[in-house]
């Protein structure tokens, strides 16, 4: 549901570095521009490319250190960030 959080964690998690904590940075930076009225939202293009372009990312990076096919990580990882973004829309909606 967030699209720097999951790249975040892979970074730090698998070896912290000047990557991992920018990366970091940005996740927390994230989280409080999601509080600001004015924030767009999340279902919008540019803001669900980014979240699929991320999930993506993350797919082919854990697929490739399994050995496993980076295409079938790309697509799950894309497909997840696209699941997650309208179930936690569903979710957010219903507990309004």
């Amino acid at each position: 549901m967030r699209t720097f959080t999951p790249p975040a964690v892979l970074c730090l998690v698998r070896k912290p570095s000047a990557l991992a904590f920018a990366l970091g940075a940005g996740a927390l930076l994230e989280y409080a521009l999601d509080l600001y009225p004015k924030a767009p939202p999340r279902t919008a293009p540019g803001a669900l490319a980014g979240r699929m372009l991320s999930g993506a990312g993350c797919g082919w990076v854990v697929a490739s250190s399994r050995g496993e096919a980076p295409a079938l990580g790309i697509l799950l990882g894309g497909a997840g960030a696209l699941a997650g973004t309208y179930g936690g829309l569903a979710l957010r909606t219903r507990a309004a």
